[in-house]
């Protein structure tokens, strides 16, 4: 089950980290930018190119756990390698510049973003494409790359108006003021602008209005320049200081925005919202154990969303390799209203990862009556039933599985193993082959094809042996050892 718990592992940092980046880094051996994807491949050239994606599995998969793990750094060695080697391969230049996106590494992500046709973007990724284009920070001809990409007109005049926020306050009042055309977003700020000046005469109150709403709707650079002009004027402006260190760390200048962080604390110590985003900048920067007193005073200071921290604690732990505490964390998430199902599945594979498989086999056990069609979790309370010597157990819930549960390919792989602790090596055999037979390039696959080999090598070594007593011959016994998927 080695390769479950990477995936359940992946699936909690992803929700747990969600808001969590990695430190920008300067640029790093990125592809020539111009060189345009093909825009069509002929049946002979898709069918070369999956063949030789699967030479390069291994290689991608990495880079797909670390992304999942938040680490694009790490990602982008695995990615980079492989895209030698698949220049034209459109899947792995998505997952490459997604990896350039996470690291916040704005020039690079758009130069791998424009080399993919656009019709091959999802509505995701063009928003990703848009996002890169506005906060690369080197852009000097944003609009006519805007033009290149297909939006709609109240979308192209939004960003219009998001370019023009880039110069100053006074032009992006103006320009939003003066907007008559079809954009929602657009038409949303004018009524801002409209209904403060109904409420009080303060220009910057006005200004920080617009600032709040743009924030919203992701134009974080943007925000950074205009909330700087307002500060200029009112540089006790906390509302508007929130929005500034908020948005630098958007755009991952986590430097700065630590700087302008601290200077808050000192006047709002018990601002549970600051000290959260200072765990994460600190987490971000890989600096575990102060992200996790920043995490623990959140808590202390009966911060709402306290799931979301120990989420956080928990991985930041796991980083540290404190099992103690990360146990400890989990233990007290679980007992969470809000606790997911993944929540569960990531807590079980922690503990069977750290051999502590009574904790594990406990939490299923309560798993399973709160999620009864879950196969993740049917998975993993048989993995943990097994550890602590329930096969039997295990077994007789295998019986009480609905068939939409049974039959998916965890659980059946599940099924094959116990059969295989049972004795019953040729039933087993029979479940791997048809696991494997599924999707021979899914983790799922590459698990039973393990199996395989060690029963199909076990049956090749016991067929020699046999041979050999009766030529009379002496050969050593065939090792008889605790199985080695336990």
């Amino acid at each position: 089950m080695k390769i479950f718990f990477v995936i359940f592992l992946s699936i909690f940092l992803l929700s747990a980290c969600s808001l969590v980046w990695e430190k920008s880094m300067t640029d790093s051996g990125s592809l020539a930018s111009g060189e345009q994807l093909p825009d069509k491949l002929t049946d002979a050239e898709r069918i070369e190119l999956i063949r030789e994606r699967r030479k390069e599995l291994d290689t991608i998969r990495k880079g797909d756990y670390y992304t999942l793990s938040n680490n694009p750094e790490e990602a982008l060695t695995y990615y980079l390698q492989a895209v030698e080697r698949l220049p034209d391969d459109v899947i792995l230049a998505k997952k490459l510049w997604h990896a350039y996106y996470q690291k916040r590494d704005w020039k690079n992500a758009y130069s791998q973003y424009i080399r993919t046709p656009i019709w091959e973007l999802t509505d995701a990724e063009r928003d990703e494409l848009l996002t890169a284009l506005f906060f690369d920070e080197t852009q000097l001809d944003r609009m006519g790359q805007l033009a290149q990409i297909a939006l709609d007109l109240g979308e192209r005049d939004f960003y219009h108006i998001v370019d023009t926020c880039h110069t100053g306050i006074h032009n992006c009042i103006v320009k939003i003021e003066s907007y008559a055309g079809p954009s929602e977003r657009v038409n949303t700020l004018r009524g801002i602008i409209l209904d403060a000046a109904k409420v009080s005469p303060d220009y910057d109150y006005r200004n920080a209005l617009v600032a709040t709403k743009l924030y919203e709707y992701r134009a974080y650079r943007a925000v950074t320049l205009l909330t700087r002009e307002i500060l200029t004027r009112r540089d006790d402006y906390v509302p508007v200081e929130k929005l500034l260190w908020f948005s630098l760390y958007e755009i991952g200048n986590y430097t700065e925005a630590k700087k302008v962080l601290l200077s808050v604390l000192e006047r709002t110590p018990k601002d549970t919202e600051i000290i959260i985003k200072l765990g994460d900048i600190y987490f971000a920067e890989h600096d575990y154990a102060t992200a996790n007193l920043y995490y623990n005073n959140a808590i202390f200071a009966w911060y709402d969303s306290k799931i979301d921290i120990e989420r956080k604690l928990a991985y930041s732990y796991s980083r540290l390799e404190n099992i103690k505490w990360m146990m400890q964390v989990l233990a007290y998430l679980l007992e969470e209203k809000d606790v997911t199902e993944s929540d569960n599945a990531v807590a079980i594979s922690l503990a069977l990862q750290n051999g502590e498989n009574l904790k594990a086999y406990v939490w299923a056990w309560n798993a399973i009556k709160k999620y009864p069609d879950s196969a993740m979790i049917a998975a993993l309370y048989i993995t943990a039933s097994r550890m602590v010597w329930k096969s039997a157990d295990a077994t007789a819930y295998l019986a009480t599985l609905p068939p939409s549960v049974l039959e998916s390919p965890v659980v059946r792989l599940e099924q094959a193993i116990l059969m295989l602790d049972s004795g019953n090596t040729d039933g087993a055999l029979q479940i791997f082959r048809e696991v494997y037979a599924l999707d021979e390039d899914a983790d799922f696959a590459r698990e039973a094809e393990n199996y395989i080999q060690f029963i199909e090598s076990k049956k090749l070594l016991e067929s020699i042996q046999e041979n050999k007593e009766n030529e009379g011959s002496s050969s050593p016994p065939v090792e008889e050892d605790i199985p080695w998927w336990r």
